[in-house]
């Protein structure tokens, strides 16, 4: 089975790249596998979506604001057959819209799960290339969360 891990969020946003520090942690421990792929973007949903062509099983990893009934950690499993899922991430487009659209177009090589596994951030006020210590905790987080997946492990 062949394996897409995404970090995804803004590097210049502060703790909005909390995913793309998960995912560079990803890349360093399953490095060995060749079954596993890692990469990082800020691109938005439609260009993920295709990016993800080909693959059995994608897990992102991204941030969400902040709400007063967040938890550690938000699991939402995207069913490629159904795409029922609401959008927890929009970035420049949503990706179940993009899924959607790839699945009207009849695309024969959409995954057969994906994951979107994320962490709440407080809205980011200023420009920055560093983590918050929270952030930096949530982004360790998120990448035990993208290893047990990859271990066959569900999360959520």
């Amino acid at each position: 089975m062949r394996t897409l891990v995404v970090g995804w969020g803004n590097p210049i946003a502060g703790d909005d790249a909390v995913g793309l520090a998960a995912a560079e942690s990803v890349a360093c421990r399953a490095a060995n596998r060749e079954d596993v792929h890692v990469i990082t973007t800020s691109h938005g949903g439609y260009r993920l979506a295709e990016r993800a062509l080909g693959y059995d099983h994608v897990v992102v990893l991204d941030a969400h604001i902040r709400t007063e009934a967040d938890d550690e950690l938000s699991v939402g499993r995207i069913d490629p057959a159904r795409l029922s899922m609401p959008s927890a991430t929009r970035h420049d487009g949503s990706l179940v819209d993009a899924f959607r659209a790839l699945r009207a177009l009849d695309a024969s090589e959409l995954p057969k799960e994906i994951v979107l596994i994320s962490v709440p951030i407080e809205a980011p006020t200023d420009w920055s290339e560093a983590l918050s210590p929270a952030a930096q905790a949530a982004s360790e987080r998120l990448a035990q969360a993208a290893l047990r997946e990859l271990e066959g492990i569900p999360v959520g």
